[in-house]
């Protein structure tokens, strides 16, 4: 559902980049919550309208590719923990340009110091 929703959407939307992140759907198959994310944000409501609108053009099209008992209603919603991530590295990106002092992740694999060896340095676990 997933790949033929991207199809459809491809075909449509061109005024933005639009990311199917992933798809959910009910136990029952009677609905489907079709979580998307949308390069740039201002565009956000506009696509979501489009989307809503869209709706049942969408279904049918998914309908008459794959053979379902139910075709699931479909609901978009914009998917909050891809933008939360998005934020995240952000802030971490930024952090990283603005900080002088070394970390501890840029040591990893930086020649032993003095007097160690990698065969001498015993773990105790």
């Amino acid at each position: 559902m997933r790949q033929l929703t991207a199809e459809y959407l491809a075909k449509k939307i061109n005024s933005c980049l639009l990311t199917i992140t992933r798809v959910e759907t009910s136990n029952d198959l009677k609905s489907a919550k079709i979580f998307i994310s949308i390069f740039p944000e201002d565009k956000e409501k506009e696509i979501l309208r489009f989307l809503k609108s869209e709706a049942g053009e969408l279904q049918q099209f998914i309908g008459s590719k794959i053979k379902m008992k139910f075709l699931p209603r479909l609901e978009f919603e914009i998917d909050k923990a891809e933008k939360s991530r998005q934020k995240i590295e952000e802030i971490l990106g930024a952090a990283a340009k603005s900080s002088d002092a070394p970390t501890k992740t840029s040591e990893v694999g930086a020649p032993p110091k003095a007097g160690l060896t990698r065969r001498s340095v015993k773990k105790n676990y």
